[in-house]
């Protein structure tokens, strides 16, 4: 039990909390989260990312949604509101990708290798089922279809004299000096005194029992003959080429030219063109089933006639076994291989040393995820219990299972998304056996694979939609029971914690406990659907200046160009449409990189979207309401592009109406609404014009919410959360859109949304207001502060839970928590000459009654006074009658 300070006196052990006595002992609320659209990445994942670096291994770069009139393209805002973020001054964020529900993973052949699965085996000729194997990209998108896969066998010759045939499917082997040679999972290739060949797929090593001896027995369930003979596939009566699924039924007539090739076969009939150079064929007689890898093709003319060529056939026929007369092993191989990927010209790493079978720790099923990071270091990550681990979380993820996020396996975690195949799909019911067949030592650039059309994947967002930003099963829940936003934390947790299943979008962060701050970057997106030619109409010529199309507004006429703002250096900007950038340059290979694909959806037309925001409010409300449900973390929102001061006018009016709320605020509420508290909430409007960075060639304009959110962290390292974010410089930032003059600032000042205005040197914001309709909380610092206040009060909490509720737990409650608020007082936080002035903790009776006691409850208040920003100052001169000024400040 822990006890107080003041019972020193009494026996046992007691624990001294760490005194509050540096600022650096607060409880951290500068993680920002992003949720958004990626090129690649784990779905509805928080991916704790620390540098632009970590974002782009994990992430990728840009992501093109869709096509403006004219050809020109719209990218995601996800990977610029990050790299704002940090050039802001941001240190760690955690990132959420979320894509459309027709989402898919591209799907590549793993050359060289097929599986034969002896569950659905047919009886009759005793066969198993061969496949070819299929391996996914990690992650859902189009990203992958630039991947190329190239497998490498690797052999190593085992001194054959330690090896005896001992049974059927069992060798002897004296293991001498080198015991771990042989591992279960690994293939042998036996040549025997016969000529003949065979694969063995070890299954079990068993160790001799007597110490003396070093004979170990080695163990395959089956064996497999190898062998060029094409005498043996001679009286063929099926034939069917292999897929990922099965095989497909091919018609045609096999023949054999002995006199030619000992391995090539003349095919004819009409399905002899669904045939190709790397396809595996599936041969069956009355006794036997071949496998047939077509490693050469020669086409006659009329097309109804090929040659192939095998490079060996495999006999899948069940319970083979070795011969016995053959006595003696002239060659034994050890066989593993290597996989080696390029995207596009870039050759990433190589997965080397890959056992072919999941008995064995280095099972390359395991092992694609975590090796074929960018991020991994081989000589100090390659442990087969980790990759297991790390291909474990991957498969959880894919069922929709929750995963366990925590510090001490989030470096782990880091590395393991960065990969670029996804660990292969393992089911306990199935366990087929893996062979090389056909798969090369010598890796050439014939050998190097591409993905097929039909399996390229895809990101789901041919239309914008609204759902993919939230956890539709917690929204649709919310909307139809008209739940507050307090029970959204109990729906939840029994859908996460009990239910054990994943949460989606923005609610994957509801118990992320680090965030402080949440922002949608992609949620302003300009809406799209699936390309119709008709809309391509002739683009517009560029203009070189921002103007107003805002005829109603206080600003000048539409026909009256807005000069762009002008760069340090003294140039003039002139962005036509920021948030278009043109297709790249066919020279440049730097920006072929993130050139957008030709086929896009459009964009819908401007006018039907600044009508119909719908799909906006929907994003921003659920943000809003878990931000509420949370209580301890604030939504960053941005506006879109084209609002100007009546479309921000009718936005505030719409969300408020929303959310149930009048759709007009006359006044600051007196009384704190307990349903809806718009407290957890900013909105900072224009977009920034950022210049050339790390993907982008060109300047776009964005929107703020990333570089807000790293310049509000940044400046609570420096000056803790009391100090409220505004006028604060912004970092990379070369211009504002569209134009806010002065009187629509006021205007738009009053209605609590945070502009940011073009100073003589800079950028920067000048106000940090929520939404509150209540007076006191209408500065984020306030409600910064009381959140911080709050994770702290929790936290000083803990010490008390199995405490008796008595008077002495009142009185340690009490002196605890006017320590800490002591602490926080000595540094500014709050109001007041005084301490008594500042804040007060009470415990006594008028709040712990007797009922209450009696219910098992205690109660704490804590009263404060949060320290006010000074917005404004006004000073008001007058020249009096006599001819006297007078200055006087008005309050």
């Amino acid at each position: 039990m822990l006890q107080h300070l003041s019972d020193t006196q009494l026996p046992g052990v007691i624990f001294r909390p760490a005194p509050y006595d540096s600022p650096q002992l607060l409880p951290p609320l500068d993680v920002a989260a992003f949720v958004g659209f990626a090129e690649r990445g784990p779905l509805h994942t928080p991916i704790e990312i620390e540098d632009v670096d970590t974002y782009r291994a994990i992430f990728g770069g840009d992501l093109a949604l869709a096509r403006e009139e004219g050809k020109e393209t719209v990218y995601a805002h996800l990977p610029t509101a990050v790299s704002s973020y940090f050039a802001n001054g941001g240190r760690r964020c955690l990132v959420v990708r979320v894509a459309g529900q027709a989402a898919k993973a591209s799907k590549f052949r793993l050359p060289g290798m097929i599986s034969l699965d002896e569950g659905n085996g047919l009886n009759s000729n005793k066969t198993v089922q061969p496949q070819l194997v299929q391996i996914q990209a990690s992650s859902v998108g189009r990203w992958s279809s630039r991947l190329r896969l190239g497998s490498r066998l690797q052999s190593t010759s085992l001194p054959w004299q330690m090896f005896a045939l001992e049974g059927p499917q069992q060798l002897s082997w004296q293991t001498g000096s080198a015991p771990g040679a042989i591992v279960a999972g690994d293939v042998l290739k036996l040549t025997l005194s016969d000529d003949t060949h065979w694969l063995f797929p070890v299954t079990a090593v068993i160790p001799s029992l007597n110490p003396t001896q070093d004979t170990t027995i080695v163990e395959a369930t089956h064996v497999w003959e190898l062998t060029q003979d094409v005498n043996s596939v001679e009286n063929i009566k099926t034939f069917e080429k292999l897929t990922f699924n099965g095989s497909e039924p091919i018609s045609a007539i096999v023949s054999v030219n002995a006199s030619d090739q000992p391995n090539k076969l003349i095919l004819s009939g009409d399905d002899v063109g669904k045939i190709e150079k790397g396809d595996v064929l599936w041969l069956k007689d009355d006794a036997n089933c071949f496998l047939a890898p077509v490693s050469a093709l020669q086409v006659q003319p009329s097309g109804t006639q090929t040659a192939m060529t095998a490079s060996a056939f495999l006999n899948v026929k069940l319970n083979q076994t070795l011969p016995a007369e053959a006595t003696k092993i002239n060659q034994i191989e050890r066989l593993r291989f290597d996989l080696h990927i390029w995207d596009e010209v870039a050759k990433r790493p190589s997965l080397v040393e890959m056992a072919f079978n999941r008995e064995h720790p280095h099972f390359w099923g395991n092992l694609l995820l975590l090796e074929s990071s960018s991020l991994f270091d081989p000589m100090n990550h390659r442990d087969s219990l980790l990759a297991a681990q790390t291909a474990a979380w991957h498969r959880q993820v894919q069922a929709g299972e929750r995963i366990e996020m925590n510090r001490e396996n989030g470096r782990l975690q880091t590395i393991s998304w960065a990969g670029l195949l996804a660990p292969y799909h393992l089911d306990d019911k199935i366990k087929p056996t893996y062979l090389p067949l056909d798969m090369v030592q010598i890796l050439t650039e014939d050998d190097i694979t591409t993905i097929a059309p039909q399996d390229v994947g895809h990101d789901g967002l041919d239309k914008f939609h609204p759902d993919a930003f939230f956890d539709s099963d917690l929204v649709s829940m919310l909307a139809s029971l008209n739940i507050s936003a307090h029970t959204l934390m109990n729906r939840a947790f029994q859908q996460y914690f009990v239910d054990n299943k994943q949460l989606s979008g923005l609610h994957s962060l509801l118990f992320a406990q680090e965030v402080a701050l949440i922002a949608l970057p992609d949620a302003v997106q300009r809406p799209w659907e699936p390309s119709n030619e008709k809309n391509h109409n002739q683009a517009s010529s560029p203009s070189n200046t921002l103007t107003n199309c805002d005829s109603n507004s206080d600003q000048p006429d539409s026909s009256e160009a807005i000069p762009s703002p002008a760069i340090s250096d003294g140039q003039n900007f002139f962005p036509c449409d920021p948030d278009i950038v043109k297709e790249v340059s066919e020279d440049d290979p730097h920006e072929q990189s993130t050139k957008a694909p030709e086929s896009l959806p459009s964009l819908k037309p401007l006018e039907t979207f600044v009508d119909d925001i719908n799909p906006l409010l929907q994003i921003q409300s659920a943000l809003i309401t878990m931000c509420q449900a949370r209580q301890d973390v604030v939504g960053i929102l941005s506006l879109p592009k084209y609002f100007e001061k009546r479309h921000c006018i009718e936005w505030h009016k719409l969300l408020r109406q929303q959310l149930g709320l009048p759709k007009q605020r006359d006044a600051y509420a007196n009384n704190f609404r307990q349903d809806v508290d718009l407290s957890y909430t900013a909105v900072y409007h224009p977009w920034l014009l950022i210049g050339p960075d790390w993907q982008n060639s060109t300047s776009r304009a964005v929107p703020s919410d990333g570089a807000i959110c790293g310049m509000i962290a940044s400046r609570e390292r420096r000056r803790n959360v009391w100090v409220a974010p505004a006028n604060e410089p912004l970092n990379g930032v070369l211009g504002l859109t569209p134009f806010i003059s002065e009187r629509d600032w006021g205007d738009l000042f009053n209605l609590q949304v945070n502009i940011i205005r073009a100073e003589p040197r800079d950028f920067r914001p000048m106000s940090a207001h929520t939404l509150s309709d209540y007076r006191l909380l209408l500065q984020l610092s306030t409600r910064r502060l009381l959140i911080l206040l709050r994770k702290m009060a929790l936290e000083q909490g803990l010490d008390f839970v199995f405490e008796n509720n008595d008077t002495r737990l009142r009185q340690s409650a009490k002196q605890d928590l006017e320590i800490l608020c002591q602490h926080l007082f000595s540094l500014g936080a709050f109001a007041g000459a005084t301490p008594q002035e500042a804040f007060r903790v009470i415990t006594d009776e008028s709040i712990n009654t007797q009922s209450r006691t009696d219910q098992g409850q205690f109660l704490v208040k804590i009263q404060v006074a949060p320290s006010q920003p000074l917005e404004f100052i006004v000073v008001q001169l007058l020249r009096a009658s006599e001819g006297s000024l007078r200055a006087t400040e008005v309050r």
